[in-house]
């Protein structure tokens, strides 16, 4: 939306979410991030060009939108524009964005307007998950976050006459107050996305906050806090996984410490209990509280052999884990009665070494604990790309057989057919040819070279490779 917009850097990206009927996800605990209102998609047809949008159709697909959720646009706060970037594109959005609008409200700039674009980029494909993660911790967070490079605002966008105001800065976002019937009504925190692909396709969601009290359920049914102990079980792939993986979740621990949030200790050992894939490495503490646990943590991260025992143990691929607790006497039967009695020792040192529990029998019966917010896996971020050295093409063209031993790769471009050779010095035609003490590539490889890249062009246009041996 900044004065002389003239196009987008390109970005990569890719984005997930975990989509869920909301009765299912409070039934389940989870972390709610959004409420999905509704959502329409359509296509126009024709457009003027491949990356030209048209207002009509986004005005339409807004409007559809609305209509679906039955929504009135003035409830709405922030919209997380497409963005495009350009002069020409910018007012086009706003202009379908004001149409849309209009029908139901005459008031302006109460509605926050950004994107994601401006931090990131464009992303293409993932253009329109990078705007709805966006918005969904915004929502999270209850902030909106600052719009860049929007200085001076594009003189083509009349803005203060339109419903929207560009997010300048990054501050809280409060709840819309609105006068319905005589009163002041607050309403929750809402959020359209918009995103627009080549040739005129237009898609338009609404999202809005997640009131725990407004989701029908009875105080009485959210869960106690449980007392401890607690069994956290941690897994990983490897065991310096497991390590850094226990150092993240104790700087996570710290860090609520530090802004004073509290964190029920039985909701985060349910979370890493139901909501962790078990892996090879396996450690399990027994905590009464989180000091008690960050306290483990810390001993396990720096191995401290002298501190408080935890359960550890290693599953080999390839365990049968059945035979294994048959032989040491550990059935079904038995599991539950040390689930029964409480003893969370036994039942820690047994899944370490592969068993596998019932978790949700661990805690108060009926009610099941919340999912809360825990640090993800610690990859370890090993790269796989072809290596490519600061010498350009040095590191591809050894990373692949040579198509010949003087001709090794063809690394023609649309511009012009090129082929290209790295040499290590080490070869016989080299080592065995010096000349001044110089290491000297004979005249007779020169001419090979470029007999055996006229051969691997002429083949490229499927003529016969025979006739030019025939003529060298």
């Amino acid at each position: 939306f900044g004065e002389g917009g003239d196009g987008y850097v390109s970005s990569e990206g890719v984005g997930a979410i975990m989509l869920k009927p909301l009765h299912k996800a409070i039934e389940d605990r989870d972390n709610i991030y959004a409420v999905i209102k509704g959502s329409a998609v359509n296509h126009v047809g024709k457009v003027s060009g491949i990356t030209v949008p048209s207002p009509v159709g986004q005005a339409d697909v807004i409007g559809a939108c609305l209509e679906k959720a039955g929504l009135d646009p003035r409830t709405i706060s922030y919209v997380e524009a497409h963005g495009t970037g350009t002069s020409l594109g910018d007012p086009v959005e706003m202009q379908g964005l004001i149409k849309a609008y209009s029908p139901y409200t005459k008031d302006t700039q109460f509605c926050s307007i950004g994107s994601v674009k401006s931090n990131i980029g464009h992303a293409e494909a993932a253009a329109g998950i990078s705007g709805l993660s966006k918005v969904a911790l915004q929502l999270r967070n209850k902030l909106l976050v600052s719009s860049l490079h929007a200085e001076p605002l594009n003189s083509h966008i009349d803005f203060h006459n339109s419903p929207f105001y560009v997010q300048k800065k990054t501050e809280a976002w409060q709840r819309p107050k609105l006068i319905q019937d005589g009163g002041e009504v607050t309403v929750p925190r809402r959020a359209g996305i918009s995103s627009f692909g080549a040739t005129g396709s237009n898609t338009h969601i609404l999202l809005e906050e997640y009131l725990p009290e407004e989701s029908g359920l009875d105080a009485g049914a959210w869960p106690e806090i449980e007392e401890g102990p607690h069994l956290v079980p941690l897994s990983a792939r490897t065991k310096e996984r497991l390590q850094a993986y226990a150092e993240k979740l104790l700087s996570h621990l710290n860090r609520l410490k530090g802004d004073g949030e509290g964190c029920d200790l039985g909701a985060l050992a349910y979370t890493l209990q139901a909501g962790r894939e078990a892996m090879e490495e396996r450690v399990a503490f027994i905590a009464v509280d989180l000091p008690d646990l960050a306290g483990q943590l810390a001993a396990f991260v720096a191995n401290d052999q002298g501190a408080t025992p935890v359960h550890s143990g290693q599953v080999k691929h390839g365990t049968n884990v059945a035979e294994l607790l048959a032989e040491n006497g550990v059935s079904e039967a038995r599991i539950a009665a040390w689930i029964n009695s409480g003893n969370l020792s036994e039942l820690a040192e047994w899944w370490v070494k592969g068993a596998g529990l019932d978790w949700a029998l661990l805690h108060k019966k009926g009610h099941k604990p919340n999912r809360v917010s825990l640090p993800s896996y610690p990859f370890a971020k090993e790269r796989y790309w072809l290596p490519v050295t600061d010498k350009g093409n040095r590191g591809l063209l050894q990373a692949s057989a040579p198509l010949h031993p003087l001709v090794h790769a063809n690394t023609s471009v649309l511009g012009e057919q090129r082929f290209s050779s790295v040499f290590t010095g080490r070869e016989r035609y080299l080592s065995d040819h010096i000349i001044k003490g110089r290491k000297t590539l004979p005249e007779l490889a020169c001419l090979e070279m470029v007999r055996e890249a006229v051969a691997q062009a002429v083949m490229s246009y499927g003529l016969n490779r025979s006739s030019l041996g025939k003529n060298r």
